[in-house]
């Protein structure tokens, strides 16, 4: 997807319902003041979570977001805590608030509405039947060769195109040296904070491409001993004469990085050339051909077993 870092909805709605909770919270006895910052928190996370949900940000980025609100949320609650101010209605603070708040969400709604549905609605188009033969000659030049996130935006080539039912995928894989992906889960999560931390413990986060998250990860030991090969693939509109449906899949190599002596990371690096991934450990039978529309790739055709 089209990530940016930090998350920028992140951000700010953690700043303006972060400070909006400050000024609540002057206003309100001590023991009572937690109330403020639970419902501004009850309100910034599920947009956070948005993000992540549609698929725009990585984790990482939507954390982040939060985190730098927070940290200006708390600047600007020092500062204004710090000088004298006249007492504010805690009822008229929240009409205020919940008056700006519904017409600048009716505004954006009316001017935006529709292109955000179109935007974030994920793009499955019907399938389409095509030749075994008609595909190995030329019909895979009309398939995507480059990923696309949710905003439309190209990112890495999809160099591998594959024909099998799911199970068969997977199995020919597996045979062939390839194991499952680490999951994200919390305890992997949990293994970034950890600067010890080995790549196998951190988990392979998933890519979107055409509204469709990646249904097959999946991982083999890298060129060095700090890297790790990942294979991912997503199910295209494709399906040949004899029911087998065709797979996009994309080729990229990991590597550990640890942060500030603190943050243990697996980051996506430039995969092996394109001729050097068809000589991988994946295929039996392949064939390749160079596509230059803006930029080269080249797509390696799959059928049969894979093989060791």
């Amino acid at each position: 997807a089209g990530w940016a870092f930090p998350s920028n909805h992140a951000a700010m709605g953690t700043v303006i319902f972060g400070f909006l909770a400050v000024m609540a919270a002057r206003e309100t006895r001590p023991v009572r003041r937690w109330i403020p910052y639970l419902t501004a928190a009850l309100v910034f996370i599920p947009i956070a979570f948005s993000r992540l949900y549609l698929g725009v940000h990585w984790l990482s980025d939507t954390l982040a977001g939060v985190a730098l609100g927070l940290f200006w949320a708390s600047l600007l609650g020092l500062a204004y805590n710090r000088r004298p101010a006249p007492t504010l209605p805690r009822r008229g603070l929240l009409a205020v608030a919940l008056t700006a708040l519904v017409l600048s969400m009716t505004v954006h709604a009316s001017l935006n509405h529709a292109a955000d549905v179109e935007r974030y609605r994920p793009r499955q188009a019907a399938d389409q039947t095509m030749s075994r033969e008609y595909w190995w000659q030329s019909g895979w030049r009309e398939l995507p060769h480059w990923r696309r996130d949710l905003q439309g935006q190209h990112h890495q080539p999809l160099e591998l195109q594959w024909a099998a039912h799911r199970r068969e995928l997977l199995e020919a894989l597996i045979r062939a040296g390839w194991q499952p992906a680490p999951e994200l889960d919390l305890a992997r999560m949990l293994m970034w904070l950890n600067p010890r931390a080995e790549l196998q413990d951190l988990p392979v986060l998933p890519r979107v491409h055409d509204g469709r998250y990646d249904e097959i990860r999946l991982v083999r030991p890298g060129p060095t001993p700090s890297s790790r090969r990942v294979l991912r693939f997503w199910p295209s509109n494709v399906v040949l004469e004899d029911g087998r449906p065709l797979w996009l899949g994309s080729a990229s190599v990991q590597t550990l990085a640890r942060r500030l002596g603190f943050f243990s990371l697996a980051l996506d690096t430039p995969a092996d050339p394109p001729l050097q991934i068809a000589r991988w450990p994946v295929m039996r039978t392949a064939s390749t051909a160079s596509l230059d529309k803006g930029k080269p790739v080249i797509v390696t055709r799959v059928e049969g077993q894979a093989v060791k």
